[in-house]
């Protein structure tokens, strides 16, 4: 099977779903292809091409038209589960000392060997074979899709269908997007020394299902409900500042004021607070309720 057959494919489906719901419904894939087809970097560029389909490029669509035939009932959740797999063997730095990562590198293993016959390939005949392999499964992916796009054209189900691919299409953000959720959060909840990126990609999941659940004009306060959920989570509610700064700020004599206010912020800041300086005054203004509770009530 050549890469050629599958560009041709990915061509063909393009045109399909672009006349259909724009450029956005399958972007260009703009990744290096394989210059040939019998060795390891010619594979690697492969599984990352087929990965930017699969999960970037293609992700809406590709789910959307899973659900239609021949594609509907297709044995795997995921279409090509393999080349999640087989990227992470290929781009990541895995730990062998980690289930999760362990996991994945006997996953390329046992797939490299019903390729080629060996766990790790090594000789230009066994890197072809297993190039073979996955551009035989990607083609078949994409010839699918195309089939699937006939009910597109439809006149009695095509307009309700592509109306639910652009529904579909609206709602999915790309990673970048949360990113200032994400800095709102972190400023509010006094976190703002978190990595933006790596947080987004922890949950960027989970947080494109909340934008495809969400009702018209509710995404955004959704999103920012459950970011700001996942930090908390995160950081096991710490405090917003380091005890320092509170001391300095509140100018705080004993280590009982400094208790009493820390218990208070905790409950209070993560809720209530704007950002961290009303935080303290908030705190302080509860400090000082306590201090007068402790005198007890004064005589006249």
């Amino acid at each position: 099977m050549s890469f050629t057959s599958v560009l041709d494919a990915h061509r063909t489906l393009r045109q399909r779903l672009v006349a259909h719901a724009g450029p956005r419904a399958l972007a260009e894939i703009t990744v290096a292809t394989p210059k040939r087809d019998d060795d390891e970097l010619s594979f690697v560029r492969l599984v990352v091409w087929s990965y930017a389909l699969i999960q970037e490029t293609g992700r809406v669509s590709l789910k959307f038209l899973k659900e239609l035939p021949p594609l509907t009932g297709t044995p795997n959740a995921q279409l090509l589960p393999q080349v999640t797999f087989l990227r992470t063997w290929a781009t990541h730095n895995l730990m062998l000392d980690k289930d999760e990562d362990l996991k994945k590198l006997k996953q390329a293993w046992e797939w490299f060997r019903s390729g080629c016959g060996k766990s790790v390939p090594e000789e230009p005949n066994e890197w072809k074979a297993c190039f073979d392999a996955l551009s035989k499964d990607v083609d078949l992916v994409l010839r699918n899709a195309i089939a699937a796009c006939e009910a597109l054209d439809s006149a009695e189900d095509g307009p309700r269908l592509i109306s639910e691919l652009s529904r579909r299409l609206d709602r999915n953000w790309d990673g970048y997007r949360f990113d200032e959720y994400v800095v709102g959060a972190a400023k509010r909840l006094g976190y703002d020394r978190i990595d933006v990126v790596q947080f987004r990609n922890r949950h960027l999941d989970k947080w494109r299902k909340v934008v495809a659940a969400a009702d018209d004009g509710c995404a955004e306060r959704l999103v920012t409900q459950r970011i700001e959920a996942d930090m908390l989570d995160m950081m096991s509610r710490a405090l917003p500042a380091p005890s320092s700064e509170i001391i300095d700020k509140l100018q705080l004599k004993t280590p009982l004021e400094l208790t009493v206010l820390m218990l208070a912020l905790r409950v209070r800041a993560p809720i209530y607070a704007e950002d961290l300086a009303q935080a303290l005054d908030l705190i302080g203004a509860e400090l000082a309720r306590v201090a007068q509770r402790e005198q007890g009530p004064t005589s006249s």
